[in-house]
């Protein structure tokens, strides 16, 4: 059996390792939010405006297919490979979001998973969630040195130590700003003085925004019509979201019935959602209360990473790596009866358009599009099950 599983992960290595030498030997066809960031960045250091998109353009002097989005501040970030030709600075990126990997599986196992099942969870962290992590990697996109900050967040909060905790968080939220959610983890704690760390956290962030504002208000005003417009990607392959699926069942509807429902209509059925995912969320907690204090913090992360998930309007397609430990952890630890029916789910979800039967096709786009959203309902529905159901009884986590 061990000689199978070494040939397992033989095989997953060297299909990775295919995978990263595609993108290391075509700079002009991946990561191109990098390239984005990376010519923003040269944009700054000329002491131009990095979020006009015309002018970024002119200076890539190559086509470009995003624009910069985040902070003022986090700009200075991306400089650091801008002192680089593109070429380097292109394969610096990269390494780093392969050290940034490692990274995470090495504390992934040795904190957050139990022992079993460990060789198969490579393979689901390359194709789970419609290859989330894949989609990271040739996006170029920021998210995994995100999802590195956070995790490493999560382990100093279950080792009981809220400053690095809430660092790790601030600096996970310079880029995006959305990751200042988890900072909800310290007041549902039973740490000292989580109060007093939950406060100054947010003050530090607010007193890292007023510089960026004094340091230049038209800049920062350039940002916030940006952030503010952020939302408003509706193909649920990119973006597969609560809000977006909304959006695209109310599209669908107009397009077949040619009723359009008054715009005030899917934001208040998205906070009905919300406030129903967050109540019952909210009751599992409770029920969490009377876990001893290991399991429970755990779990609390697990639950918390589910909600952040399911009630964002916007949540991309390479965000989902976030519910790659979560949904595992359901997989393994969910009993021998769900634990096959969750797997079913997620293999059968992957059917190939193919083998849709005939006049399905659009019924599988729309279910293909939103896959990993409907998973993340899937694993946050079956966690609540357990918790609801074993409350008071037995762990939810075996002892490690």
């Amino acid at each position: 059996m061990k000689k199978v599983h070494l040939l397992f992960l033989m095989l997953l290595a060297l299909y990775f390792g295919a995978l990263l030498a595609e993108i290391y030997k075509k700079c002009n066809v991946y990561q191109w939010d990098f390239k984005t960031h990376y010519y923003a960045a040269e944009v700054a250091e000329a002491g131009l405006d990095f979020y006009d998109r015309p002018l970024l353009r002119r200076f890539a002097r190559s086509p470009v297919q995003q624009y910069y989005s985040y902070p003022p501040l986090s700009i200075w970030f991306y400089r650091i490979f801008s002192l680089f030709n593109f070429r380097t600075g292109y394969t610096l990126f990269l390494l780093i979001k392969c050290l940034a990997l490692a990274g995470l599986v090495m504390l992934w196992q040795k904190t957050f998973l139990p022992e079993r099942g460990r060789v198969f969870f490579f393979a689901f962290i390359l194709f789970a969630f419609n290859g989330a992590l894949i989609v990271d990697f040739t996006a170029g996109n920021i998210s995994l040195l995100e999802q590195f900050l956070l995790w490493c967040a999560f382990f100093f909060f279950l080792k009981r130590k809220p400053f690095p905790f809430c660092v790790l968080v601030l600096l996970a939220a310079t880029f995006k700003i959305i990751p200042l959610f988890f900072l909800i983890l310290l007041p549902l704690s039973s740490m000292k003085r989580k109060y007093l760390y939950f406060l100054g956290a947010f003050a530090a962030w607010g007193f890292l925004q007023g510089v960026s504002y004094l340091m230049d208000p038209l800049l920062f005003g350039e940002f916030l019509k940006i952030f503010r417009g952020m939302v408003k990607e509706w193909r649920g392959i990119t973006n597969p979201s609560t809000y977006v699926l909304l959006n695209n069942i109310a599209a669908g509807l107009r397009e077949k019935t040619g009723i359009t429902l008054p715009p005030i209509v899917l934001p208040v059925i998205f906070g009905m959602i919300v406030s129903v995912i967050l109540m019952i969320s909210w009751a599992a907690y409770r029920r969490l209360r009377s876990r001893p204090e290991a399991q429970r913090d755990r779990l609390l992360i697990f639950l918390a990473c589910l909600v952040y998930a399911l009630i964002l309007p916007r949540f991309k397609d390479y965000s989902y790596t976030l519910l790659l430990v979560p949904a595992f952890y359901c997989l393994i630890e969910l009993t021998s009866q769900k634990g096959p029916a969750f797997f079913f789910m997620l293999m059968v979800l992957t059917i190939p358009g193919h083998a849709n039967a005939p006049g399905s096709e659009v019924a599988s786009r729309f279910l293909w599009n939103f896959y990993p959203l409907f998973l993340a309902y899937l694993i946050w529905a079956l966690f609540l099950i357990e918790i609801f159901k074993n409350s008071g009884s037995r762990p939810l986590m075996r002892s490690r």
